[in-house]
């Protein structure tokens, strides 16, 4: 999460981190959490800037942090202020990990599952990992 955040990640600021002890930025709104993209509407341009979001989160996790989420999945995806925040970085692994190829497309595997309802038209998982291990000026 704290190198996620400092790499300009949409994610919860950490305010405090020592061994197992995490204590992070409340996203919601009046004492509400922020939802799981799972439970909102959305209209079909919205669906799409949430999947270029997510995919985004991906490739800067992996190519700016150097990290693969390795549980991401439409759980782990809040809707706060007409954005995507991201969260649970528990089992996150470098991208050197030896299980790290599986565990980055699962990761894609999981999110293309779930938007093809929303969308219909979602990449490759093959085009996709192309995609996030590709470099992309910003």
């Amino acid at each position: 999460l704290v190198k996620a955040f400092k790499n300009g990640l949409n994610v919860p600021m950490p305010f405090y981190v020592k061994n197992h002890i995490l204590i992070m930025e409340f996203l919601g709104q009046n004492e509400w959490p922020a939802p799981q993209i799972k439970d909102i509407v959305l209209s079909k341009a919205g669906w799409n800037r949430a999947y270029v979001e997510c995919l985004e989160f991906v490739r800067l996790m992996y190519q700016k942090c150097e990290l693969i989420h390795a549980d991401f999945s439409e759980y782990n995806v809040l809707y706060h202020k007409n954005a995507t925040y991201f969260i649970d970085f528990g089992q996150s692994v470098v991208t050197t990990h030896p299980r790290g190829e599986e565990y980055l497309r699962r990761d894609l595997s999981n999110i293309s599952n779930f938007f093809e309802k929303k969308l219909k038209n979602v990449l490759s998982i093959d085009l996709a990992l192309v995609l996030v291990k590709s470099y992309i000026a910003e």
